[in-house]
C-alpha cells in the first residue's frame, strides 16, 4: 500500500525555509523632517507593492544618516476615502529594520493602490521588502505583540484608565491560538485587582466580556472560533478592571494536526493502490469473489457465456485500475477443490493472446479461455471524496460533510481553506463568512489512507446598503450598493423601525427613496438580498423623531415650517389686533386655531403644568380662523436683536416686553412695531383671550403689582371715570 511522504515537508518546518519575499526597491534615500540634518520625507513609486495581501510582512531596511543622534521612525499610508496619511504601527530591530505586519486585505490594498510615506530623521532607507515571512521557531512557540506599560483602572480613586490595543496587534490571529496578558498590581496599597479583557462583537460592535484565566497576574484566553479571532484582529481589545498595571500582550499558536501537503512528485489525488488476486478453474461459471484481508475491499468476477467481468464491490470507495490474467500451470478443479484454494496454486505464466477490455464504468472484460485454469490480478485503486459545502446565504454559515461516511473503514478527518489554501483549518464546527469568499475542502483518512482530495466552491454575500439620514425630517433613504470584488450587488432592500433584525418578511424599501418612520422608532435596521438569494450583514441606523419644540412654560411662540393639528394638551392662537391707549400698557388680542399653520406667527398655550413635545406630524391640512396682526412676525432662522431697535418685543413669561440685545432662537415669533408709531410707546404688551378672559388674565397677572387696569386688560394711570376696573387682583367699582 503506497502512502504519501511526510519526509520532505518534515524537512521544510524542521529547517524553518520561509516563504518567497519580493523585493521591491532598492536604493538610497535619507529622510529627515529637520532642515538641520540631510534628507526629507520619501514617498514610494507606484507599483512595488503590487501583490501586497494582508498576513505580509513589509521590511524596510536602513542605516543611520551620520552623527545626528537616534534617528526618528515613521511609516505611514493614505487610509479611507478621505485618504488621511495614518501612522503604522511598526516595531525597528536593532539594525534599523522597520517591520510592519499588514492588518487586512483593505490596508493591503491600500498600500498596494497609493504606496508609503518615510518621515522621521536621521535614516537612510536602502531597500524595501514584503511577503509572508514564516517563522524557523517551532508552531507552538510565543510571540510578543505589544510591550510597555500601561496602568488599568476603572476607579477613579486608583491611578489609570481603560487601554485600547493598537491597530495590527492581533493580525493573523486565528482559533485556537491563546493570548496571554502579563501584569502586576499598580503601585500602591489599591487591594486586590480585577480584570476585564472585551472585543466588539457582531454587527452591533457590542463590547463582549471574553472568558479568561488568571494565575500569577497573568491573563489567558483561549480564542473560542474564527468570528472572534477576525473580530479581534480588525477591532483590537480593550482592557478594563482595576489596580493593576498591563506590560505585555503575546500570543501563542499550538502545534496543530494540519495535514501535510503532497509532495509535488505525489499529486493530491494520486489514489491509493491495492492488489488482490482471485483464481477461476477452467468452466467456472456464475459469480467468485475475493477478499483483501487488509483493507476489506473484494475482488468480484461475473462470469456469462465465457466473458469474465471484473469488478469491485459496491459501495467499497474502490474502483478498478488494471487487471492481469495468468496462466496456472497445475490444475486447480481436481477432486472438487474449492476457491478458497486457488491462491496456493503453482506455476504462473502470462497469457500474451487475452485482450482485457475496460468497459469505461470501473469495470474490465475478457474472454475466459477454455482449456487452462487461470489467475486474475486485480490492481485497485481508492478515491477518496471531498467533502461536500453546503452554505446558507441568510446566516452566511458554512457546513462540510463527509462525503464518505458511508465507508466506515475509510471515515475522514475534513479541512477547509478560505484564503486559497495557504492555511489549512481542521473543520469540527460549521463557520461563517463575512464577504464572497472561495472555500477549498480536502479529507485525509484517519485509517490506512492517506489520500488527499480537494475541491473548492465560491459562495457570495450581498453588499450591505447604505442610509441617507438627516435630522429633523422624520425620514431616512435606504439605498443598494452595486457589486465589489468581495460583495454581491443587493436587488433588494429589507428593514425594519421596531429595532429587530430584518427578514424576508420585513418591510421592502425602494432603493434611494425615503422612508417615513414614526415617533416610536429609534433605530432604522436593513439589509440586502441579492439575485441569488444571499443576504448581507444587517447595518442600523440610529434616528430621532423630529421635536419641533417644548412647550414647559405657558405661553411661548412658534413659528413652524409644517402645518398639523393642534397636540393634545396645547392650544394655539393668533393674534387678530394689537391695543393700546397712550400712557397705558398695551394688550395683544387672541384667536384660538385649530391647526398650528405653517409660517404663521402663533401663540402657543400650555394648559397643563407639565412638558409637552410637539412632534412633526405629516400629511396634515389646516387654515387660519379670523384676522392676522401684521406686527406680529416669526423667523425661520436665528434672528440678531440690536438694542437700539426699540420697537420689537419679545414674549417673558407670558408678557411682551421691549427686547433687549441678544439672539431670537429660529421658530420664534416677535412684536414689531412701526417706529415712531403711537403703539411703540408702550412698554410691555399683555395676552387677551387665551384659556381665561381677560379678567382672569388680568386677575393673574396683576395680582399684587399695585396698577390699575381696564376691564380690558389695558393699564391705565388711575380711573379717571366710572367704571369697573381692576386693582391688585379684584374688581373695583368708582362711582
Amino acid at each position: 500500500m503506497k502512502k504519501v511522504s511526510t519526509f520532505v515537508f518534515f524537512l521544510m518546518v524542521c529547517l524553518g525555509m520561509q516563504a518567497a519575499v519580493t523585493t521591491a526597491w532598492e536604493g538610497s534615500e535619507a529622510v529627515s523632517w529637520s532642515n538641520d540634518i540631510p534628507g526629507t520625507q520619501y514617498e514610494t513609486t507606484s507599483g512595488i507593492f503590487d501583490g501586497l495581501e494582508a498576513g505580509d510582512v513589509i521590511n524596510v531596511y536602513t542605516h543611520l544618516t551620520g552623527d545626528y543622534g537616534d534617528p526618528q521612525y515613521v511609516m505611514t499610508y493614505k487610509a479611507g476615502d478621505g485618504w488621511e496619511w495614518t501612522d503604522l504601527v511598526i516595531s525597528v530591530s536593532d539594525e534599523g529594520v522597520m517591520t510592519y505586519t499588514v492588518a487586512s486585505e483593505q490596508i493591503a490594498t491600500e498600500i498596494a493602490q497609493r504606496g508609503l510615506i518615510f518621515r522621521g530623521q536621521a535614516y537612510t532607507i536602502t531597500k524595501i521588502t514584503f511577503g509572508k515571512e514564516e517563522s524557523s521557531e517551532p508552531l507552538s512557540q510565543e510571540k510578543d505583540v505589544w510591550t510597555g506599560s500601561e496602568a488599568i483602572s476603572w476607579n477613579g480613586d486608583i491611578p489609570g484608565t481603560q487601554f485600547e490595543t493598537p491597530e495590527g496587534t492581533f493580525a493573523n490571529l486565528q482559533k485556537g491560538d491563546i493570548i496571554r496578558f502579563y501584569t502586576q498590581p499598580t503601585e500602591g496599597d489599591y487591594g486586590d485587582p480585577q480584570y476585564n479583557v472585551t472585543y466588539k462583537a457582531g454587527d452591533g460592535w457590542e463590547w463582549t466580556e471574553l472568558s479568561t484565566t488568571v494565575a500569577d497576574g497573568i491573563i489567558s484566553y483561549t480564542v473560542e472560533n474564527e468570528q472572534i479571532a477576525t473580530e479581534i484582529a480588525e477591532r483590537g481589545l480593550i482592557m478594563r478592571g482595576q489596580a493593576y498595571t498591563l506590560l505585555k500582550i503575546s500570543i501563542e499558536t499550538p502545534a496543530t494536526d494540519t495535514p501535510d501537503e503532497p509532495t509535488p512528485d505525489e499529486p493530491a489525488n494520486d489514489a491509493t493502490e491495492t492488489v488482490i488476486s482471485l483464481t477461476l478453474a477452467t468452466n467456472t461459471t456464475g459469480t467468485a469473489s475475493q477478499t483483501d484481508d487488509t483493507t476489506g475491499n473484494t475482488v468480484m468476477t461475473s462470469i456469462s457465456e465465457g466473458t469474465v467481468t471484473v469488478m469491485p464491490t459496491a459501495g467499497t470507495g474502490f474502483s478498478v485500475k488494471s487487471v492481469k490474467v495468468e496462466k496456472l500451470t497445475s490444475p486447480v478443479n481436481a477432486n472438487g477443490a474449492t476457491l478458497s484454494e486457488f491462491r496456493a496454486a503453482p506455476a504462473i505464466g502470462n497469457y500474451s493472446d487475452i485482450i482485457v477490455t475496460d468497459n469505461g464504468d470501473g469495470t474490465y472484460s475478457f474472454i475466459m479461455p477454455e482449456n487452462d485454469d487461470i489467475r486474475i490480478v486485480a490492481v485497485f485503486q481508492f478515491s477518496f471524496l471531498a467533502p461536500t459545502l453546503n452554505y446558507n446565504g441568510q446566516t452566511h454559515v458554512v457546513t462540510l460533510a463527509d462525503a464518505n461516511e458511508q465507508e466506515k473503514d475509510h471515515a475522514a478527518k475534513m479541512y477547509y481553506s478560505t484564503d486559497e489554501k495557504q492555511t489549512w483549518t481542521v473543520y469540527d464546527e460549521p463557520f461563517v463568512i463575512n464577504k464572497n469568499t472561495t472555500v477549498w475542502t480536502k479529507a485525509i483518512t484517519t485509517t490506512n489512507f492517506e489520500t488527499v482530495s480537494e475541491s473548492s466552491q465560491i459562495f457570495h454575500v450581498a453588499n450591505v446598503p447604505t442610509f441617507s439620514y438627516e435630522n429633523g425630517v422624520n425620514t431616512v433613504t435606504i439605498t443598494l450598493q452595486e457589486a465589489t470584488a468581495d460583495y454581491t450587488a443587493g436587488t433588494a432592500i429589507y428593514y425594519t423601525l421596531d429595532g429587530s433584525a430584518p427578514t424576508l418578511e420585513s418591510s421592502i424599501a425602494t432603493s434611494g427613496e425615503p422612508v417615513n418612520y414614526p415617533i416610536t422608532t429609534t433605530v432604522v435596521k436593513a439589509m440586502a438580498v441579492d439575485a441569488d438569494g444571499n443576504w448581507s450583514a444587517v447595518v442600523e441606523q440610529a434616528v430621532e423623531y423630529a421635536r419641533y419644540l417644548t412647550v414647559d412654560k405657558q405661553w411661548v411662540t412658534f413659528y413652524s415650517p409644517e402645518t398639523f393639528a393642534v397636540p393634545e394638551g396645547l392650544k394655539a392662537y393668533t393674534v387678530s389686533e394689537i391695543q393700546y391707549t397712550e400712557g397705558e400698557e398695551g394688550t395683544m388680542v387672541l384667536t384660538e386655531q385649530q391647526h398650528i399653520v405653517a409660517n404663521v406667527p402663533m401663540l402657543i398655550e400650555n394648559a397643563s403644568a407639565g412638558t409637552t413635545d410637539v412632534y412633526r406630524i405629516y400629511n396634515s391640512e389646516g387654515t387660519i380662523s379670523g384676522t392676522v396682526c401684521t406686527e406680529f412676525k416669526g423667523t425661520s432662522e436665528n434672528m440678531d436683536i440690536d438694542a437700539s431697535n426699540k420697537n420689537i418685543y419679545v414674549l417673558v413669561d407670558g408678557v411682551f416686553l421691549r427686547s433687549k440685545s441678544g439672539t431670537l432662537a429660529a421658530h420664534n415669533c416677535y412684536l414689531e412695531l412701526e417706529s415712531g408709531s403711537v403703539a411703540a410707546q408702550a412698554r410691555s404688551f399683555r395676552l387677551v383671550g387665551g384659556s381665561t378672559d381677560g379678567i382672569g388674565q388680568m386677575n393673574s397677572l396683576t395680582a399684587t403689582d399695585g396698577l390699575w387696569y381696564s376691564l380690558g386688560g389695558i393699564r391705565v394711570s388711575k380711573p379717571a371715570s366710572k367704571g369697573i376696573y381692576l386693582h391688585n387682583g379684584r374688581k373695583v367699582i368708582v362711582k
